[in-house]
């Protein structure tokens, strides 16, 4: 569950991590979650002409699966259901390094708490 006050600075480490590396390309962040999209709000402040953010708030299960097992590049949570996706995911993901089943995602960075560092 995604706390504005305890997460959002750790997301908008992460953005920037990203934005850092577009190599002068165009994308989009894909964010899927559950709750209201109003709880996500201050991401489309991260937004700029070459990046932006798009939300999939409690969309269908299947649509979430499909839609992350097909990222050019799939930013996994600490999750049985981000892991299920990384495994049918044949391109880069970038994962937590406390991520318990992380010796079976191939094709991944491993970052660290804070989406400060590559570990």
């Amino acid at each position: 569950m995604y706390i504005l006050e305890r997460d959002f600075v750790r997301y908008k480490n992460l953005i920037n991590f990203l934005k850092a590396n577009l190599d002068g390309k165009s994308a989009i962040l894909h964010i899927h979650s559950q709750g209201f999209t109003t709880d996500f709000s201050e991401f489309f402040e991260l937004q700029s002409n070459e990046f932006g953010i798009q939300l999939h708030i409690d969309d269908h299960p299947i649509s979430d699966i499909y839609h992350m097992s097909n990222a050019d590049l799939f930013v996994m949570s600490n999750s049985s259901f981000s892991w299920i996706s990384s495994l049918l995911n044949s391109n880069q993901k970038i994962m937590r390094d406390n991520f318990t089943n992380g010796s079976f995602v191939h094709h991944a960075l491993k970052i660290n708490y804070d989406y400060t560092e590559i570990v």
